[in-house]
């Protein structure tokens, strides 16, 4: 998705870097911990991104619902929840809201939302 934001600021990169290293929220809610690397995922309104801030992070799995390694996902979905990528619905089900996360990231990582 080309992204009509503008480029990262010094604070967006710190808070990048803040989301990568919690790891996946969703392996977090579901108590595993997640050791690959975080994806940001953007939340959009209206089909565009919000902004830099408005940031989650998510594994692979959760953000685009694929897998590494040669994982099933009728082995991993049963474990890990639905992907985000696979269904907003079951997703939200599951993990709550984007906007809820948010909060629940924001708070982890110590800023205010």
């Amino acid at each position: 998705m080309k992204s009509s934001l503008p480029s990262p600021t010094k604070a967006d990169k710190r808070r990048f870097q803040a989301l990568q290293d919690l790891g996946c929220i969703c392996c977090r809610k579901r108590r595993q911990r997640h050791a690959g690397w975080a994806e940001i995922h953007h939340i959009l309104s209206g089909g565009k991104r919000v902004s830099h801030q408005h940031t989650l992070p998510l594994c692979e799995w959760h953000h685009r619902g694929t897998l590494h390694n040669g994982m099933k996902a009728a082995f991993i979905k049963p474990i890990a929840g639905p992907s985000l990528a696979n269904g907003s619905k079951p997703f939200v089900a599951a993990f709550g809201t984007e906007m809820e996360l948010l909060a629940e990231v924001n708070k982890l990582i110590g800023e205010v939302a």
